[in-house]
């Protein structure tokens, strides 16, 4: 049963990637604007490499759809892949991948641009641009590179995408095709969100992807030989080796001929020796400057290899295996990566002496990689030693006061104890600075409702279900929330503006309200 679903849901980001992206959901995109209607670029990146000549975001296509209802799909796009499971919830992870990708950004030529970086579970070997710009890494193709320039090739190419518009473009050389596919597919986006089933979302959206295909096909080279030229820049300008795009290149032709098939990722960025060719020219004439090495890549590819295995036992053995004095000679970081991940291995297995044994000497040589602190104090708490774990995770809540993981484990250890009124008090910290974390919102529904503050419980989760696209949930959240006795004046006026709120997003969008009122229906009828 659990493949065939891995299979359904797979198919359905197929449906998704082919049909909304080459929108730029993997930037198979339609046509270029024509190069009399593109403007030079403005005089501030004129002295930058020959990368920045190529158009900026195509302005015609500013004018064939407005940036609000991009945003708007992205962000439908996004909570539907969270309502489905795709998404990975893992927040050192989400943390380490939104770092890399802004630091990138911010060495293009928009670096004020808002980017949403996140990371899907999925063993495709993939990734993916979106309208809003999301931008979406495969747990795949992250276990698929072998050092962080690698990955930055992949970043990188995916945010040129956004940087060169190839949305807005692409709209505008195929204006009426380009308004009724979106609107097509921005339905057939809601009618997935709200069926939370993969099978009936198959059908919509492959349906409204049917008439991209061959636009897809005639204009893909354009825009992946221009988002290699742009990504490769940005990342040397960034102080990755440009040659990691090369190496990236390489490494999917090696896998291609090993396995007779492509990988998934080819299917939506084609590729040739001309391309491989055009990348390791451009790497010869880019100069970078070196970053200093980061240890947070070689220990979240460990994590994300953890979270991911179905056989954590083999996957133990692998990284014992690594560890050992006489295994094959590799960087500082991939070793301790591997120790790294053995102990999270042992923690998942429920051996937490094991885990303790493995990262206390790391985390004592290395007190301020924050990975091996949290490790240290999940062990110690399965271990029952709850006090030792508060210490901890309090000292790291104040080296790393704004860190989701932290701020979750800290509150973790201190319900363990029974303090939930403390552990409530870093969750709203956290909250207060970042209000659009779901982990946090739902992990203080439950502290709340433990301690008997159940309409503060409902307006979190109304909050958590309103991030998730889940506007009717919200609502009954919300009346229940109105319903606690004895509320205060200011209490009820903050429930009853939220309510106001999701009631009129409900009123504008009466086909998806009515859509989950159905699915709600036949969930209550089970």
């Amino acid at each position: 049963m659990r493949e065939t679903h891995d299979g359904n849901v797979h198919l359905l980001w197929r449906r998704i990637r082919n049909g909304l992206g080459c929108l730029c959901i993997v930037p198979a995109l339609l046509s270029a604007a024509r190069a009399q209607m593109i403007p030079r670029p403005p005089p501030e990146i004129q002295h930058l490499s020959p990368e920045y000549t190529l158009p900026e975001l195509g302005i015609p296509g500013e004018n064939a759809i407005s940036m609000g209802r991009l945003n708007a799909i992205g962000l439908k796009m996004y909570q539907t892949l969270k309502r489905l499971h795709l998404v990975l919830p893992d927040p050192l992870v989400q943390s380490y991948i939104t770092h890399l990708g802004h630091l990138l950004s911010s060495h293009s030529a928009r670096p004020t641009m808002p980017f949403h970086y996140f990371v899907m579970k999925t063993n495709q070997i993939n990734s993916f641009a979106a309208p809003g710009n999301y931008i979406a890494i495969f747990t795949g193709i992250i276990l698929f590179t072998h050092h962080e320039d690698e990955l930055a090739a992949v970043l990188s190419h995916e945010t040129a995408h956004e940087v060169q518009g190839h949305i807005a473009r692409t709209l505008a050389a195929q204006h009426r095709q380009g308004i009724v596919g979106l609107a097509a597919l921005a339905g057939a986006i809601a009618l997935a969100a709200v069926s939370g089933n993969p099978n009936v979302a198959l059908a919509a959206i492959g349906s409204a992807a049917g008439g991209f295909e061959q636009y897809e096909i005639d204009y893909l080279r354009t825009h992946e030989s221009e988002a290699d030229r742009v990504g490769i820049t940005i990342m040397a300008r960034a102080g990755f080796d440009p040659y990691g795009m090369v190496d990236v290149f390489r490494a999917l032709a090696e896998l291609t001929a090993l396995n007779g098939r492509p990988p998934a990722i080819f299917l939506d960025h084609p590729t040739n020796l001309d391309r491989m060719a055009n990348a390791a020219a451009r790497a010869r004439l880019l100069a970078y400057h070196p970053r200093p090495v980061d240890p947070d890549y070689a220990l979240m590819r460990a994590r994300v290899r953890v979270l991911v295995s179905h056989h954590l036992d083999r996957t133990l053995h692998d990284f014992e295996m690594k560890s050992r004095p006489r295994a094959p000679q590799s960087s500082l970081w991939h070793r301790l990566a591997n120790r790294y991940g053995a102990a999270l291995c042992w923690l998942r297995l429920g051996d937490p002496r094991s885990a303790l044994a493995g990262i206390d000497p790391l985390e004592k040589h290395y007190p301020m990689i924050l990975a091996f602190r949290l490790v240290k104090a999940h062990a110690l708490l399965d271990m029952g030693r709850i006090r030792s774990a508060i210490r901890l995770d309090a000292e790291t809540d104040q080296y790393f006061p704004e860190n989701e993981a932290t701020a979750l484990d800290y509150s973790r250890a201190l319900a363990r104890s029974g303090d939930f009124t403390r552990a409530v008090l870093i969750l709203d910290r956290f909250y207060g600075l970042h209000p659009h974390r779901t982990l946090i919102l739902h992990r203080l529904a439950h502290m709340n409702a433990r301690l008997g503050r159940h309409s503060l419980s409902d307006y979190y989760l109304a909050h958590y279900f309103v991030l998730l696209g889940s506007y009717l949930d919200a609502q009954l959240e919300m009346d229940l929330a109105l319903k606690t006795p004895h509320l205060t004046s200011l209490e009820r006026d903050r429930y009853h503006a939220f309510l106001t709120v999701i009631q009129q997003w409900i009123r504008r969008h009466p086909n998806q309200a009515a859509a989950q009122n159905r699915r709600s229906s036949s969930a209550g009828s089970i």
